[in-house]
């Protein structure tokens, strides 16, 4: 038996080592770079232990005990920003202990961010964080951060971001791709691929990149045998009602065994 959450092999049986038991409804979920997994629904329980609407899983699916977000109301969506900290929209009113109206912001400890308050009047069910960390959000609001708006509007970024590619190296071997995603920049729901072109339309993939601080690297990428070549990085970011709402996300560059020189170096949808 498996209540609300359940993780699957990759043969589709289900992974018996992982069982949270949720008590009501979850209606989305977030994967973290470090492997724990951010979880928000309905429930008021999950892992024997009381947590209202949000909750932080290790890995192993016991719950990270010191991560405890008070929310009041139901959450539909999460956002998650590559500098750790969390977008939430839903139906809302009170976040630890805070005014919160259908959206806020929380540190990657879970404490809230008191410079991130817009409000909406009604239920917000989707976000969708853009590369240059402006928000759009989706819902059936009539108004947002006190403006007329009808269930669509989108926010400006609270910050600057860095979405840069990177190529490293002037050998035939042993060369670095690094690709470079902090602030209010999404965060990817897995690890991104870097794929390689000689002619800037035909790619070949080359392999998965791995976490570092800051971002993501591929170590070993071997550059093709012309002057100038091309590198894009895509991952992929999800949200919303039943993480019904998601995007693709990529960042290109050209590159040379020369230099670097760089082009496409902003990230785009």
């Amino acid at each position: 038996a498996r209540n609300y959450i359940a993780r699957l092999n990759a043969d589709g049986s289900v992974d018996v080592s992982f069982n949270p038991n949720a008590n009501s409804a979850i209606y989305a979920l977030s994967a973290q770079p470090d492997g724990k997994l951010l979880v928000t629904g309905d429930f008021t329980s999950i892992d024997g232990q009381a947590r209202s609407r949000l909750a932080r899983l290790n890995a192993d699916g016991s719950l990270d005990a010191a991560y405890v977000p008070n929310v009041v109301g139901s959450i539909a969506v999460l956002a998650p920003q590559a500098d750790g900290k969390l977008l939430l929209g839903g139906n809302f009113t009170t976040v630890n202990g805070q005014l919160r109206s259908r959206l806020a912001l929380l540190n990657a400890d879970g404490s809230l961010d008191f410079t991130f308050n817009p409000g909406a009047n009604q239920a917000v069910n989707a976000l969708a964080l853009k590369v240059d960390g402006k928000l759009v959000v989706g819902g059936s609001f009539s108004t947002l951060g006190g403006q007329p708006r009808s269930n669509l509007a989108r926010l400006s970024a609270p910050q600057m971001v860095t979405d840069s590619l990177q190529f490293i190296g002037y050998s035939k071997g042993g060369n670095v791709v690094r690709w470079i995603r902090s602030e209010s920049t999404p965060e990817l729901a897995r690890p991104p691929k870097l794929e390689s072109s000689t002619n800037g339309s035909t790619y070949a993939l080359v392999g998965t990149m791995q976490r570092i601080a800051g971002g993501w690297s591929y170590i070993g990428y071997v550059a093709p045998q012309t002057e100038l070549f091309y590198l894009r990085a895509t991952g992929a970011a999800s949200s919303g009602l039943y993480n019904g709402s998601g995007s693709l996300i990529q960042n290109t560059r050209q590159a040379s065994m020369i230099g670097n020189d760089g082009i496409f170096n902003n990230g785009f949808e």
